[in-house]
């Protein structure tokens, strides 16, 4: 202990403490840290206060002043909130000791690999099948959870078959993934606009399906709104009498639909029977066949693009990009 002169003279060196005081305080602060259990996590929003809750709302850390003084109704009010958990330190501890003995486990593992793997790229000895399975399946097991590309992911989340391992990783399995990307790409480039994001697979898994179609027959586009104009008479030039047609149709709301007839379009004011035709709407992943009768399948007009049912089911008229 220092007495009172002893303080000041401290005070007046700018607290150059004995030694032997500096290691006793030093000592003391790190009884008193080691009893707090300081979690030594530093809170996302409030940099200068240790986060040492768990918010079960936001699944989260969380520090008492995002407790205390947030807006957000789980955080607000008291800090008995029972949405909230202390967390010790001791218990991260325990966790991540576990977690780095499994961790350290891998990494022999890995390592272990590796060195098979190379051993035999470098011919240095011979292996057997049984070995050469085991490498696959451990590997598998690795990539199942480690690999960046959620394609392996799921792969070897569903199989680890010798067959399945050489074709995910040989150079040409590689070269179409890339190719698919791309393709995917360049479908999702080409969307409309007006499509909200989240009707894309829909799209994207029609698109493939037309695609694919196409590879077996013949397959054109004979007439493109926005290419061509709205006008009916437009419509009629480039689509009557052209055989079997499928219809789509994107909406102001973004809404994609359309229809199917086997009738080719005419100027003609007359409804036609089509037992062939049918509705679907891309947007809400839906398919509308007819029910009976059938003789007022599609509806034939020189003022109308195209028109299906009776009453109408889908109608489609004149400068319909700016018709009410």
């Amino acid at each position: 202990m220092c007495n009172r002169k002893e303080k000041e003279d401290l005070v007046k060196e700018g607290m150059n403490l004995p030694n032997e005081l500096t290691f006793k305080v030093a000592q003391y602060l790190m009884r008193e840290l080691e009893r707090q259990e300081i979690l030594c996590i530093k809170c996302d929003q409030h940099n200068d206060h240790n986060a040492k809750s768990y918010c079960k709302v936001e699944d989260t850390i969380i520090c008492s002043e995002c407790i205390l003084h947030d807006g957000s109704h789980y955080h607000s009010g008291s800090t008995e909130n029972p949405q909230h958990i202390k967390i010790e330190r001791a218990f991260f501890k325990e966790v991540f000791q576990s977690q780095v003995k499994q961790l350290e486990q891998q990494q022999q593992k890995i390592q272990n690999l590796i060195v098979k793997f190379k051993g035999y790229i470098d011919q240095e000895r011979d292996y057997k099948v049984q070995e050469i399975k085991e490498m696959l399946a451990n590997n598998s097991q690795i990539l199942q959870y480690a690999s960046d590309n959620p394609i392996i992911r799921q792969k070897f989340g569903q199989s680890s078959n010798i067959l399945d391992y050489l074709t995910t990783f040989s150079l040409k399995q590689e070269e179409e993934q890339k190719e698919n990307l791309k393709k995917r790409q360049q479908l999702i480039d080409a969307i409309p606009t007006k499509i909200s994001k989240e009707y894309y697979e829909p799209y994207l898994k029609f698109r493939r399906l037309v695609d694919e179609q196409h590879k077996q027959q013949s397959v054109e586009l004979i007439f493109k709104g926005s290419r061509d104009g709205f006008r009916s008479k437009n419509f009629h030039a480039h689509c009557d009498s052209k055989g079997h047609t499928v219809s789509f149709i994107l909406s102001s709301f973004g809404e994609v639909f359309g229809g199917y007839t086997s009738i080719p379009w005419t100027s003609e004011k007359n409804y036609l029977k089509d037992s062939q035709a049918f509705l679907f709407s891309l947007t809400k992943q839906s398919l509308h066949r007819q029910h009976q009768p059938t003789d007022r399948a599609v509806y034939h007009h020189e003022n109308h693009l195209v028109t299906f049912g009776y009453g109408y089911d889908i109608f489609i008229q004149d400068q319909c990009d700016t018709s009410k």
